[in-house]
């Protein structure tokens, strides 16, 4: 059966900016390098498969904490902890800066996250106590292991104030260890540990 329908006006000119809205670029495939400068490129096949690849390995490297202690949270994202391989899972376009030495992603980290399997003991039994609210909130986030690990495709780059070299800016740093390839340290009070491995410039 064909069913013939006679356009009025208006469905012309709906028509009319459709077929105009479908013809422009808006609906063209968008360049992914288009908002990032001239060193932005698509990587190629071969480098987001190594890519991949060197982001498994590094996210093989962190530690685990005590399994009967700590489980990572429910419903945690691969987003939220291989940003690159997400992206690429989930059919992004693989863009990366490029120079003379080659190309490498911005999205450049892997992480973990664990949270204490004992719960801390709630003090806030009524709402209308911020502070009672507050030291719950420090609380849960105090019973929580966070994790990243960022892969450089260059040394890691230290700070230069007044002409002078510093690796460890932080001024509460402790424990320091330092070696050609390696820096170590602890800050905020003894809660997060840095490590550095290889060169530093």
């Amino acid at each position: 059966m064909i069913h013939l329908r006679k356009l009025g006006a208006p469905e012309v000119l709906i028509g009319a900016i459709l077929v105009l809205t479908l013809a422009g670029p808006a609906f063209a495939q968008q360049d992914p390098c288009a908002e990032n400068g001239p060193v932005c490129r698509l990587l190629t096949a071969a480098e987001v498969s190594a890519l991949k690849a060197r982001f498994l390995a590094l996210q093989a490297l962190l530690p685990v904490p005590d399994p009967a202690r700590w489980a990572v949270p429910p419903g945690l994202s691969k987003a939220m902890t291989m940003d690159f391989v997400a992206e690429f899972e989930a059919g992004g376009a693989m863009i990366s800066g490029s120079w003379p030495g080659g190309a490498f992603t911005e999205r450049n980290s892997v992480g973990a996250i664990y949270d204490g399997l004992v719960k801390p003991v709630s003090k806030a039994k009524d709402p209308k106590e911020p502070l009672a609210a507050i030291e719950q909130m420090q609380a849960e986030i105090g019973n929580r292991i966070e994790m990243r690990a960022e892969l450089l495709p260059h040394a890691y780059l230290v700070d230069t104030i007044d002409g002078v070299v510093v690796e460890v800016t932080e001024s509460e740093a402790t424990d320091i260890e330092k070696a050609p390839t390696f820096l170590s340290y602890m800050f905020s009070e003894g809660t997060c540990l840095r490590m550095i491995f290889g060169p530093r410039t």
